[in-house]
């Protein structure tokens, strides 16, 4: 499984819930940005 197989994956459940696709999703790693989702990066 990549990197980009868990992005998709994230993103369709993010869908489905009605949330917003995360494009700069980086795994195994938390972006040092401001919270813009409520919800960590």
């Amino acid at each position: 499984m990549t990197v980009d197989d868990i992005r998709k994956i994230i993103n369709s459940i993010l869908v489905e819930n009605g949330e917003n696709q995360v494009g700069d999703f980086v795994f195994g790693k938390f972006e040092d940005m401001p919270n813009k989702r409520g919800v960590f990066h």
